[in-house]
């Protein structure tokens, strides 16, 4: 299962994370054209990765809260490390209903 991977140490889970990174900025900003940015609104980036397209979110629509969530733990670990924004929240999956 995906949330169970484990890529070993932190320089793999980077050279893996380089490689999807490489394409999401294209592919985040190809999609936040249909986008508008409304205050007290939340976009959900489920899925996250690497937090790289949530960040890019919350850098392009300043006024509406960003949310990042993965299943797997260890990516949102990498993906707090990273990054950083007042509207921006990066979270793990859990089983229990989630709720915002």
């Amino acid at each position: 299962m995906y949330a169970d991977q484990d890529r070993g140490d932190k320089s793999k889970y980077q050279r893996y994370l380089a490689g999807m990174d490489s394409i999401i900025v294209e592919k985040v900003a190809s999609a936040s054209a249909y986008f508008s940015e409304k205050e007290g609104h939340s976009i959900v980036d489920v899925g996250m990765a690497s937090g790289t397209s949530s960040y890019i979110l919350a850098l392009l629509f300043p006024k509406t809260k960003i949310i990042g969530i993965d299943i797997n733990p260890k990516m949102v670990e990498i993906a707090r490390e990273k990054y950083s924004l007042p509207n921006l929240e990066l979270e793990p999956m859990t089983e229990k209903p989630w709720k915002h």
